[in-house]
């Protein structure tokens, strides 16, 4: 292999390596860790501890766990992390290069700007959202093979990578049946049937294994019931039309736009699907545009909006040919399960499938001798939004990370922080050497505390806000409430001004409020008040439905 190809790739290593370093927050980056550290000294999600989701990104992560040495993991799982983001990428690219055999220098332009375009969004640790990604990608990747190669065994494991994207979360669940449509539709009914045989065949595995082990009833309880339609409705279609900061900025230029082209294409007499396409990719770059005036994550909602009008046009103007859409429905279809999220409500994870449907339409559409400004305009777009955006989630910005986590934990050797996250770490463990003998909770945040400290928590929910808890907050107080426990709240909850946090911190935390309220307290340092385990004399917080944990 020539030196100039491993260019691309070496320098997505390098930066990764780099990236990897920045940053730990003390909210979503223990929690998957957190849970995976659980099954790795043998409890089981669903009866040993509460889980809202479908299991696979927590095993997928225990066995990496298993095979990575403690000291620094934590930074090698992120690196890994990183690095099968970078993979994620190319397995898009290559499958989208198999179906419509687009020149590789435009592909590879295309793969910066995707990984540009998510980059500055994507978690530095390990997340479902972004694990079924991973899988969605490499069977869109074996799809566009088959499409290419004819390679009949490919079928079962197209089938196990659709599965496995739809057991990381519940939004991803119509992935199987997105990809069994488009087999049916790109290729024939035989291939579909084949696809389908295969993924009922591993979705069974799946429910016996859960029902062998007694598991698929706490199963269904704690992966349903934690949102509703009305949740869908908000995030998946609602969230698309009005869920934007200046509703005015995203929609009137783009009406505006729309207008003068409706009146262009009555005076060139365009068909009505030249005028979409029109619309659509002149709304696109809107869209991006937006994006640097606002967010890139309401802009990644309003393009694919715009790529919906977009897909309309196509199949106005490939009536005998729309079936060559098939590959970009599942682009869109899987940028929108990424969406579907009460926390992350935006598809922008799928910065890079975005981008591709979008060029594709100017392929479409454009003249070909516009196109090189064409890029230079989108480059500049995504290369300054990247600049413009870029910080670590809930962290402090890149030049305030100065403080090596491995003083706190090995496991945390060559992890960079902030002064804040890491005087509170710090607290944490000369906490537990102040107070031996003792079983320790973190109350409401810092959930990769009992992965950090090597800890076995007695709770059976390691983040304790309100919609991870299982809908049981009686079952964690009245674990809490033993004498041998000491719970360390964060200040920051009890003052009001944590992260995110409501006017109410019962509407945050209700089983952290109700400690605060009702527990003794012995001990106060820079950022923790120390409880001790007490008696449940006051009401408890009522609930909807009991938990599974007993």
């Amino acid at each position: 292999m020539e030196f100039r190809k491993l260019i691309v790739p070496l320098l997505c290593v390098a930066a990764a390596a780099f990236l990897a370093t920045q940053g730990m927050d003390l909210w979503d980056s223990g929690y998957i860790v957190g849970y995976s550290w659980r099954i790795l000294n043998g409890e089981i999600p669903y009866r040993d501890f509460f889980f809202k989701g479908p299991p696979a990104t927590l095993y997928l992560w225990a066995g990496l766990m298993k095979i990575t040495p403690l000291v620094g993991q934590f930074y090698i799982l992120k690196l890994i992390n990183w690095c099968l983001f970078f993979l994620q990428i190319r397995f898009w690219v290559k499958g989208f290069k198999y179906f419509y055999r687009w020149e590789k220098t435009t592909l590879s332009v295309l793969a910066l700007g995707g990984i540009c375009f998510s980059v500055q969004f994507f978690p530095m640790y390990p997340w479902p959202t972004t694990d079924g990604l991973l899988f969605a990608s490499i069977a869109f990747y074996l799809l566009g093979s088959y499409a290419h190669k004819k390679n009949a065994f490919l079928w079962p494991i197209i089938a196990l990578m659709t599965v496995l994207s739809a057991l990381t979360k519940q939004s991803f669940y119509p992935v199987p049946l997105l990809f069994l449509v488009a087999t049916v539709l790109y290729f024939d009914s035989k291939k579909g049937l084949w696809l389908f045989l295969w993924q009922l065949f591993f979705l069974g595995i799946g429910i016996l294994a859960l029902y062998l082990n007694h598991l698929l009833p706490a199963f269904i309880a704690h992966t349903t019931g934690e949102t509703t339609l009305s949740d869908l409705w908000l995030s998946g279609v609602q969230n698309y039309i009005l869920g934007y900061k200046n509703l005015g900025l995203a929609w009137i230029p783009v009406g505006v736009i729309a207008l003068l082209i409706i009146i262009y294409a009555l005076y060139q007499k365009l068909t009505f699907g030249q005028m979409l396409l029109q619309i659509a990719i002149a709304g696109s770059l809107w869209a991006l545009v937006y994006g640097l005036l606002t967010t890139f994550q309401e802009g990644a909602r309003l393009l694919w909006c715009m790529l919906l009008i977009g897909m309309v046009s196509f199949i106005s103007l490939q009536k005998k040919d729309w079936i060559k859409s098939t590959p970009l429905w599942i682009i869109l279809g899987i940028a929108w399960c990424s969406s579907i999220s009460l926390g992350y409500p935006f598809p922008v994870f799928m910065g890079l499938g975005l981008l591709l449907v979008f060029y594709f339409f100017v392929f479409e559409g454009m003249p070909k001798n516009y196109m090189p400004l064409f890029q230079w305009i989108t480059a500049c777009f995504l290369i300054t939004g990247t600049v413009y955006h870029y910080q670590p989630y809930a962290e402090r910005p890149l030049s305030e990370l100065h403080y090596n986590l491995g003083v706190v934990s090995a496991k945390l050797e060559g992890i960079q922080t902030s002064k804040g996250h890491f005087e509170k770490m710090k607290e944490l463990k000369t906490l537990q050497v102040a107070y031996p003998h003792k079983k320790y909770i973190f109350a409401p945040n810092i959930p990769i505390g009992y992965y950090a400290f090597s800890l076995r928590n007695p709770l059976p929910a390691d983040w304790l806000l309100n919609w991870e808890i299982h809908r049981d907050p009686k079952t964690l107080l009245k674990i809490a409430s033993q004498k041998e426990n000491l719970i360390f709240v964060e200040k920051s909850f009890i003052k009001g001004n944590e992260l995110f946090m409501p006017k109410d911190r019962a509407d945050f935390s209700v089983v952290t409020d109700y400690i605060v309220r009702h527990f003794h307290p012995i001990k106060e340092t820079q950022h923790f008040i120390v409880y001790n385990g007490s008696s449940l004399n006051a009401p408890l917080p009522q609930t909807s439905k009991t938990g599974t944990v007993h």
